[in-house]
């Protein structure tokens, strides 16, 4: 899937659930139609400078190997990013070391279900994560994570991973 318009695309505040199966009839988040989609290019042409929540966006994309150009997310306004990537079972490679996060107050489970999870890059110093609150199961069942660089323990003392 490669996401662009002419002059690109503008998020609006709250892109919760975007590319996840939702059933707004009973507010429950599960897999269909995005089990099969496997890479997301968002080419620089997805402008997210208003956008706070993040919630779910990629929720249950079991299928999802690649995510290009999220580095270029403006995240300064985001405050919350909990389940983000739950359940994307294929990606093992994730770096999120350029987003702003000095605002992000919920990151519970975050990479939660992300069985394939090798590497990830995060940019968390003390700065980026002192207005974390809830940081509950943000790497459960990641079970081949092997590598979580540019975070320090002593900068998650809010809470216990």
């Amino acid at each position: 899937m490669y996401v662009s318009a002419e002059g690109g695309v503008k998020a609006p505040s709250d892109i919760r659930a975007l590319f996840a199966q939702y059933n707004s009839d009973t507010s429950t988040l599960g897999t269909g139609w995005n089990a099969n989609l496997t890479k997301i290019d968002f080419a620089g042409n997805f402008d997210t400078s208003e956008t706070t929540t993040m919630d779910a966006l990629f929720y249950g994309c079991t299928g999802l190997t690649t995510v290009l150009g999220m580095e270029q997310f403006n995240t300064q306004n985001v405050t919350n990013i909990s389940r983000l990537f739950t359940n994307c079972s294929a990606i093992d490679n994730i770096d999120l070391s350029a987003w702003d996060t000095s605002n992000v107050t919920t990151i519970s489970r975050l990479f939660q279900g992300c069985t394939s999870l090798s590497n990830v890059r995060l940019n968390w110093s003390e700065t980026n994560t002192k207005n974390f609150s809830d940081i509950s199961y943000a790497f459960y069942n990641c079970k081949n994570l092997i590598s979580l660089a540019e975070i320090q323990a002593s900068n998650l003392g809010c809470c216990q991973m």
